[in-house]
């Protein structure tokens, strides 16, 4: 949890984020930064942010946050976006709030380098280019997007709150506004952070998209019951009153010696 465990979820982030830049490298995408902001209409403020705005629609950041996804789904389902795969479209996604509290969406996006041209005339034909924005001359796209998503963590800072993190903290947890979410590259969070002291994200990923590892789930609670990996070993285990009772040796085998990717990156934990 960002509020309850804030270090934890920063390092979870950050794998998260490390993670699908590496898948993406691996599949030689290009990154593509995007900005989305909300018409006039849920603005409360005019541009100078003192002076009311008459067409204000008195919509709530909760309510704002719902139309910002509604803005997003344009793109999503433009053909330029939708004829790519889930392998050719991969994405991190951080809302943000602006000075008067209504939501502004940052995406970063990986996609095939031929596709690129053709996204950005479809994002400035579907947004105002003069309040949205979008780049594709990105040095390092990791470190782009964890600056903005470390704004939306502030309890992960060492230092002490300043009044601007405790508010933007509120924020997020009265309007109920998810700060991070990602594409479905990666492995299920529900399962990664039952093995997470024995792989990375990108071991875990790999081994679950290659069939090495059988997830076994309770129909009725959709409860995770057993992890075996492809050798028979039971990574995971838990009674019927959830409680685990079994967490074995992981057994890595050939598939790690002969592995393109070096234990130090695939088998050590996160």
């Amino acid at each position: 949890s960002a509020n309850h465990s804030p270090n934890r979820y920063y390092a979870e982030v950050q794998n998260r984020v490390n993670t699908i830049s590496t898948i993406a490298k691996e599949r030689d995408l290009a990154a593509v930064f995007m900005t989305i902001t909300l018409p006039s209409e849920f603005h409360p403020f005019k541009k100078d942010g003192a002076t009311p705005n008459p067409k204000f629609n008195r919509s709530t950041p909760h309510e704002a946050s719902m139309a910002l996804t509604k803005m997003l789904s344009k793109l999503r389902h433009d053909r330029s976006m939708k004829e790519l795969s889930k392998e050719e479209r991969l994405f991190i996604k951080v809302n943000e709030p602006h000075k008067s509290g209504v939501p502004h969406m940052h995406l970063l996006f990986f996609i095939p380098a031929e596709r690129v041209e053709r996204v950005k005339r479809a994002f400035k034909r579907l947004y105002n280019p003069l309040t949205n924005d979008i780049q594709s001359d990105i040095a390092n796209a990791t470190s782009y997007v964890m600056k903005y998503i470390n704004k939306t963590l502030p309890f992960s800072k060492a230092e002490k709150l300043s009044e601007k993190d405790k508010y933007m903290n509120a924020w997020y947890s009265k309007n109920r506004i998810i700060r991070f979410s990602s594409s479905r590259t990666l492995a299920p969070l529900h399962i990664y952070r039952l093995l997470h002291n024995r792989f990375s994200m990108y071991a875990l990923t790999r081994l679950l998209n290659e069939k090495h590892l059988s997830v076994c789930v309770e129909i009725e609670t959709d409860k995770v019951m057993e992890i075996i990996d492809e050798w028979g070993d039971v990574l995971y285990s838990r009674g019927s009153n959830y409680d685990v009772i079994t967490v074995a040796s992981v057994s890595r085998g050939d598939y790690f010696n002969n592995s393109q990717t070096s234990d130090s990156a695939i088998g050590m934990p996160a």
